[in-house]
């Protein structure tokens, strides 16, 4: 606990124990002081006293006088003394108040003392804390601006490679659609009609010869499938035909078969199948060229007509 007082608790302390030290004997020599005055001053009114009244008296009378001014002054001396001792109780008692004061401000400031000093560690180690958390975090935004940067550079650097391939896209894509215009026009400048189907048989390209053969505008024949258009019988003999050619990866060349119009007049051609194949081999499709033979079907059943005719007549 001494090692808690201050400076300024110390001479306190020093003042309360002189103060302790010096009352008794003050007391003391202020009340002998009090009783010698008293019977000095007892002494002379007593002798003045019995030589006013007495004027031949002797030692009697004098050691009378003694006497009574030692009783008078002891009864001075009791009643100063009694009220020193009462005075000094009093004191007596404030310094015991007085240090049983200053003993629990000792033991109220260690108190204090050690919560500050614990504060001031807490302080110190949330201050440490804080200090790395803003380090980390720092660190943490350099890492993510870091890796901003780098994403940003990879995206420049893809956008880039995109634009460049876009542009050899579009430049391919304006190649190939002046290709295919004028594969297109080859194709419609010819009489045969040319298709392309999806494995499934719909129709998904096709020139112009077609739809005149077929008798369909383009809008209607776009996506048709070839049960549409055939009979059972010659819808079940080309998924044979193209079944073939799909398993085999051969074409098939100069096959019939017999178209209905959406009038219900027929139509002869002639077809060639081949199988479409994407990039990895694989059948995606059919095409081929499709031949109007009606003109040259109807010529032939009239031939043999006549024929069959002829050959009656001759037998006859």
């Amino acid at each position: 606990m001494d090692e808690t007082k201050t400076n300024a608790d110390r001479p306190a302390d020093q003042e309360v124990i002189e103060l302790q030290k010096g009352k008794p004997g003050s007391t003391i020599g202020a009340g002998l002081a009090s009783v010698a005055v008293v019977m000095l001053i007892g002494m002379g009114m007593l002798e003045w006293v019995f030589q006013v009244m007495y004027p031949a008296a002797t030692w009697g009378s004098h050691l009378a006088t003694i006497v009574g001014a030692s009783l008078l002054a002891t009864v001075v001396a009791y009643i100063i003394l009694r009220k020193q001792d009462v005075n000094l109780q009093e004191a007596c008692t404030e310094i015991a108040s007085c240090r049983q004061s200053h003993t629990e401000l000792e033991q109220k400031v260690a108190e204090l003392t050690e919560e500050l000093i614990g504060a001031t560690k807490q302080l110190r180690e949330e201050m440490e804390e804080r200090r790395k958390a803003e380090e980390a975090l720092q660190q943490a935004k350099n890492d993510l601006q870091h890796h901003l940067d780098e994403r940003a550079a990879e995206i420049t650097s893809a956008n880039q490679q995109l634009t460049r391939e876009l542009n050899e896209l579009k430049k391919a894509y304006t190649v190939l659609k002046r290709g295919e215009e004028k594969y297109r026009n080859l194709l419609d400048s010819i009489e045969d009609g040319y298709y392309e189907v999806d494995v499934t048989g719909n129709l998904t390209f096709f020139n112009n010869a077609l739809c005149t053969i077929a008798g369909l505008p383009r809008e209607k024949l776009t996506g048709m499938n070839n049960r549409e258009y055939t009979s059972p019988e010659t819808a079940k003999k080309m998924y044979q035909v193209f079944n073939k050619v799909y398993k085999s990866g051969e074409p098939a060349k100069e096959f019939d078969w017999e178209i209905i119009r959406t009038n219900g007049s027929k139509r002869y051609v002639e077809a060639s199948v081949s199988l479409i194949k994407d990039s990895k081999g694989q059948g995606v499709g059919f095409r081929g060229i499709v031949r109007d033979i009606t003109e040259r079907k109807r010529a032939e059943e009239k031939l043999k007509s006549l024929l069959y005719s002829f050959g009656k007549v001759w037998t006859k």
